[in-house]
């Protein structure tokens, strides 16, 4: 079986997880995906903190939620 690129840049590790080699420019996108994410993170939440109306509060709080995990699967990469 050949190998692909992409395990080529793999490297295994005695604990049997996986490094995966980055360039400087894919860790730049993640690290611009990070500040997005977080960004937009605080702004539901205050969102969350100022909103009376609770349907629109529940929205914000999902949205909150929703952009942790997203910031916690990109923060994972790194």
């Amino acid at each position: 079986m050949r190998a692909s690129p992409m395990n080529k840049s793999r490297i295994p590790r005695q604990n049997s997880l996986e490094v995966i080699k980055m360039s400087s420019k894919e860790l730049l996108y993640i690290e611009d995906a990070l500040g997005h994410a977080e960004f937009l993170s605080k702004q539901c939440q205050d969102a969350v903190n100022t909103l009376t109306d609770p349907q629109l509060k529940t929205q914000a709080q999902q949205l909150v939620d929703k952009n942790r995990q997203i910031f916690g699967r990109f923060y994972a990469l790194v």
